[in-house]
């Protein structure tokens, strides 16, 4: 019984369900636009991921790429860098940078206050500097995280068509 199941399940992934996923992802490897589009959806999607807080990422993804022509599945995909799991690491990161471009201090005594209890409240009493502090090394890191993602990405995407025309010509 269990191995009819699975044999229908496997047959139905098959005949179904991978297809699509190969179909996606060949659009997302080749969606049809320049290699320079492709690394930009990237670059946007890192840059918007780390800039943006969470849960306004995908709803400023849809603002800005609505109106161009770019990889809003890539694009959105990569904005997760931020996440539950690496937001704390990538804000003591930022921290850090903004403390030293700045030459400032941070306030770790409401940070700490504020991750045992988050409320909004706490929040702005963080205070103007601690902000700022905190927008420096987000925008530094954004800035300095997209544009390596814009030229990896683009050296990798023109290496991968490149590849794969010599596989189609039989070079």
């Amino acid at each position: 019984m269990i191995k009819k199941i699975i044999h229908l399940l496997k047959n139905y992934f098959n005949i179904r369900i991978k297809p699509k996923l190969k179909r996606l992802i060949n659009d997302v490897m080749h969606p049809g636009n320049h290699p320079r589009q492709t690394a930009l959806s990237l670059a946007i999607g890192v840059f918007i991921g780390i800039w943006i807080p969470m849960g306004l990422q995908l709803w400023t993804m849809i603002l800005l790429l609505s109106f161009v022509n770019y990889n809003f599945f890539m694009a959105t995909l990569v904005s997760f860098i931020s996440n539950p799991l690496t937001v704390l690491p990538l804000y003591y990161i930022a921290i850090k940078i903004g403390e030293w471009l700045l030459q400032s201090r941070f306030s770790w005594q409401f940070f700490s206050d504020f991750i045992e209890h988050p409320v909004f409240a706490k929040l702005l009493d963080f205070g103007t500097d601690s902000l700022v502090i905190l927008a420096t090394g987000l925008t530094f890191l954004a800035v300095v995280s997209a544009g390596i993602t814009y030229f990896t990405t683009l050296k990798l995407v023109v290496y991968l068509r490149n590849r794969k025309q010599i596989v189609k010509t039989g070079l």
